[in-house]
């Protein structure tokens, strides 16, 4: 494997900041103060290009903290890869350049489905690390649910899911609803009208009183968030645990460098009403430390202490 943690001289440096500039300018969910964190970046370029830190890894936490300080948005990263890839011409699926081998990598953890299982008393558990695009995780999501079909009641754990693809949370959510209800949509300021997100027709659909309880922690984000709140908002789930990330962008990776690509929020989430988590986190109907949610949601539903 090659070693990148030194590869960028301050001229590699002062390229991609050149670069981050324009994008937030140019694709930043919010147009002014893209422009502003853009303008200050320029001023501040020489500075942040000739920074001394241990290694190329330190310096891209150091100006993410940068942009999300300017921005107020934890969703921003500048990210190193310890491989060199291509440059990408145009944004990419984050999901996509996080993995040299996405497939490969995401197969090795079920396609996010770690653990799915019938606890006694008929509650079905089901922890999901990551809600990965149909074209990969389908399947593996469909059987999950089938495995769950004559549950009396759901705990859905979120409390380690950073999110991912909002068509994933579509599907999950069809379960749920015999008729079409409307999810969160993505609105970008450069896109004529919003992408409506909407839960269809599921192979079956689980009676409207089974209890369905989600947990959820401070990890939690994004994508993962997003199926807390419409469950929540559509009277189907309760929440249980911390306060969530509070993070309801959607994002894309841009490559700059072969060692460096940029996180970049490109919509937000709003439900039918024009709300939604940003900066608040999902509500919460049952507060506990995360680490006892899943106790507590058993409590809730008439089912065992967790012997897990």
């Amino acid at each position: 494997m090659t070693d990148v943690t030194r590869a960028l001289g301050v001229s590699d440096r002062e390229v991609i900041l050149g670069e981050v500039s324009v994008l937030m300018r140019d694709g930043y969910v919010f147009t002014e103060i893209g422009g502003r964190v853009a303008g200050a970046l320029l001023v501040d370029c020489t500075q942040l290009a000739r920074v001394e830190l241990e290694n190329d890894r330190a310096w891209a936490k150091a100006l993410t903290r940068w942009l999300r300080t300017e921005s107020g948005d934890p969703h921003i990263a500048l990210a190193m890869n310890p491989v060199p890839r291509p440059v990408s011409v145009g944004p990419r699926d984050e999901l996509v350049e996080r993995e040299a081998d996405p497939v490969q990598a995401y197969a090795a953890i079920n396609f996010g489905f770690q653990r799915i299982e019938v606890l006694p008393t008929n509650v079905g558990y089901i922890h999901v690390t990551t809600l990965l695009p149909l074209v990969w995780a389908e399947a593996t999501a469909r059987a999950a649910m089938q495995f769950l079909a004559h549950v009396r009641a759901v705990v859905f754990d979120l409390r380690v899911n950073r999110g991912g693809a909002s068509e994933m949370v579509a599907l999950l959510a069809s379960y749920w609803f015999a008729q079409p209800r409307e999810l969160c949509s993505l609105v970008s300021p450069r896109d004529a009208g919003a992408q409506t997100n909407c839960t269809y027709a599921a192979p079956f659909c689980f009676a409207d009183d089974l209890p369905i309880c989600v947990l959820v922690s401070r990890r939690t984000a994004s994508a993962a968030e997003s199926f807390a709140y419409d469950l929540r908002r559509l009277g189907r789930a309760e929440i249980v645990g911390e306060h969530t990330a509070g993070a309801a962008h959607a994002i894309r990776a841009h490559r700059l460098h072969p060692t460096a690509r940029l996180v970049l929020p490109y919509a937000r989430a709003v439900d039918p009403d024009g709300a939604n988590w940003q900066g608040t986190g999902v509500p919460i109907d049952v507060p506990c430390p995360s680490e006892h949610a899943l106790a507590r949601a058993l409590e809730r539903l008439g089912g065992p202490a967790p012997a897990m």
